[in-house]
């Protein structure tokens, strides 16, 4: 049950690290600027498709992965991946903690 309790958890911190990472770079596209969702092509996907690449760079970001396949462009984008994998510490710590 605890294994069950600590997927979710972490499920539930990269849905929403996905979520933020995308309507940063909505923000930025709507203001004009250059952002991750169209230097790889993400913006022409369906909404599906759209969330599960936001949902890759979070999992890779927070497990300290980090494949650079999708990298934030923006200065906001860039902000939040400093923060995402500041995080990450603290999300690594509580798995092996819990592990």
């Amino acid at each position: 049950m605890a294994l069950f309790k600590m997927f979710i958890v972490i499920f539930y911190i990269v849905h929403w690290a996905a979520c933020i990472f995308f309507y940063l770079a909505d923000l930025e596209l709507y203001e004009g600027n250059n952002t991750w969702i169209v230097v790889y092509k993400i913006i022409d996907l369906e909404p599906i498709d759209q969330y599960v690449a936001s949902a890759h760079w979070a999992l890779t970001t927070l497990t300290t992965v980090g494949y650079g396949d999708i990298s934030p462009i923006g200065t906001s984008e860039l902000l939040f991946g400093l923060m995402c994998m500041i995080m990450a510490c603290g999300v690594f710590a509580y798995i092996i903690g819990n592990l």
